[in-house]
């Protein structure tokens, strides 16, 4: 007799590493479509931080022109959307 493999019965019925059907590797295709699904959300994410920050940022640009103009005497009241009292909170 000669020496068994040590490789299992799981790896025997394992597909072969080298795609030798017609077409693209179907394994291969799999990775692909899984990677462009995890690129899309990565970037759907950096796309919604940037946003909140940009509304954010936007947000305490009107705050400090509104507070400028009550300093300097004017009669500016704050919008609705952003009360002095409660800008800092989450929601």
């Amino acid at each position: 007799m000669g020496r068994r493999n040590n490789a299992s019965k799981k790896d025997e019925d394992a597909p072969p590493l080298v795609w030798k059907g017609p077409g693209p590797n179907p394994a291969l295709q799999m990775v692909k479509n899984i990677s462009e699904i995890r690129n899309k959300v990565v970037r759907r994410e950096m796309y919604s931080k940037l946003k909140k920050q940009k509304n954010k940022e936007r947000k305490e640009a009107r705050l400090q022109r509104v507070k400028e103009a009550k300093a300097l005497g004017e009669n500016v009241s704050t919008p609705r959307t952003i009360p002095e009292t409660s800008y800092g909170s989450t929601r």
